[in-house]
């Protein structure tokens, strides 16, 4: 069902989001990956620049099937998007969140600016595939597949490769479940190195012999991020990056970033109780500042953990109310969602991503979800914000 609802979601965004029609379709990205996939299925005399040319997977997958990049890239994005969606409903599911409170997550997942409507706004990108990965990745780790947790973080160090950062998920997980005793400790840590292996050797191995010839842009492959300038431009509060750095959660996650602030005890609870998350967190928040400059897009990967969250103990008074649904309305205006997105120029695009548009503009975003919220807060107290998902007050 909610691969279906997906597929239809796909379909009826389509009809009002216009993709962006710069460099050919392909964006600033998508040229990148567009010369991975001619040098792989055309022989081209290609040198992709760092460190989209260690993301091999996706133009490999769409060279092999002797795709269009554009067409290869959003067929990728389809299928990767239909299929997040079951994998989101049992991630859900394993926290007691299921039934009718599942698919109202799920819907307000549908709806982030990030997640459906981007992978068909920019679609020569492989953020669809790569939060398809992150979303069985932690599926995985939680049901102790570890077979299948090696082959994914294998091809997410070809595909999205900050999600490597998971492994020490799975460590915490381990950890966790057996006691944070020495032998088991021990045990955790070596499991973790061996299921790690796949993966340490596929990220080394594209970077020390890769497939295609590398631009040499930075001095070496350890330095094809430029920490030091992806850092500078929020310590500079450079075009205000500093503040696009802290509202970019609230203005494209709604909802979903609030309410857990909302109810800070139980969430810190949550995260004391399982350190695993906290950790996927705090990893998540540094990534976002070193990663790049495209804030909202690496704080997306937020979104399973704030759905866990939003509702699993989430206020019985919000379920089976017209409170919930006044506050998915909410929700989907905070997240700007259905709002025009232009003529897919590469201006209308930077006044759509939080990480680019006009300071102006963002500030009236922030007074408009400030009201939201405002809202949305009085309708959470009025829920019983102060009791437990099962209606018990917390002390």
């Amino acid at each position: 069902a909610a691969a279906a609802l997906t597929a239809a979601a796909i379909v009826a965004m389509s009809t009002f989001t216009t993709p962006i029609a710069f460099n050919g379709g392909l964006g600033d990205d998508g040229q990148i990956y567009d010369q991975m996939v001619r040098g792989l299925r055309d022989h081209a005399p290609v040198q992709p620049a760092p460190p989209w040319a260690y993301r091999i997977g996706p133009p490999a997958l769409i060279a092999m099937l002797s795709l269009d990049t554009g067409i290869g890239f959003r067929m990728l994005n389809v299928v990767s998007l239909i299929a997040t969606a079951p994998a989101l409903i049992l991630l859900l599911r394993r926290y007691g969140v299921t039934g009718g409170r599942a698919f109202v997550a799920f819907s307000w997942w549908l709806v982030l600016p990030m997640g459906v409507r981007w992978g068909l706004y920019y679609p020569a990108l492989p953020d669809s595939a790569g939060f398809f990965l992150l979303t069985v990745l932690l599926l995985a780790a939680l049901s102790r597949r570890l077979i299948a947790f090696a082959i994914l973080l294998a091809l997410v160090a070809i595909t999205r490769e900050n999600l490597v950062t998971l492994a020490p998920f799975l460590w915490l997980v381990e950890v966790q479940r057996a006691g944070w005793s020495w032998p088991s400790v021990r045990r955790a840590t070596l499991l973790t190195a061996v299921v790690s292996l796949p993966a340490a050797a596929v990220f080394f191995w594209v970077r020390l012999a890769p497939i295609l010839p590398v631009l040499q842009v930075y001095p070496n492959w350890l330095a094809s991020h430029r920490i030091d300038v992806n850092v500078g431009r929020i310590t500079g509060n450079v075009d205000g990056h500093a503040w696009r750095y802290v509202l970019a959660a609230p203005l494209s996650l709604g909802l979903l970033f609030l309410l857990p602030l909302a109810r800070p005890r139980q969430s810190l609870a949550f995260l004391l109780r399982e350190p695993h998350w906290a950790y996927f967190l705090v990893t998540t928040l540094v990534l976002a500042v070193i990663g790049g400059w495209d804030d909202d897009r690496y704080l997306y990967v937020l979104a399973p953990l704030l759905l866990i969250l939003t509702f699993a103990n989430a206020p019985q008074g919000l379920f089976g109310s017209w409170r919930l649904a006044l506050l998915t309305a909410v929700h989907a205006i905070a997240v700007r969602f259905g709002w025009p997105l232009g003529d897919g120029t590469q201006q209308a695009y930077f006044q759509y991503t939080v990480a680019f548009m006009e300071q102006a503009k963002m500030w009236r975003l922030v007074g408009l979800c400030a009201a939201l919220f405002a809202g949305a807060l009085a309708l959470v107290k009025l829920s019983g914000a102060g009791q437990d998902g099962a209606g018990r007050p917390v002390g």
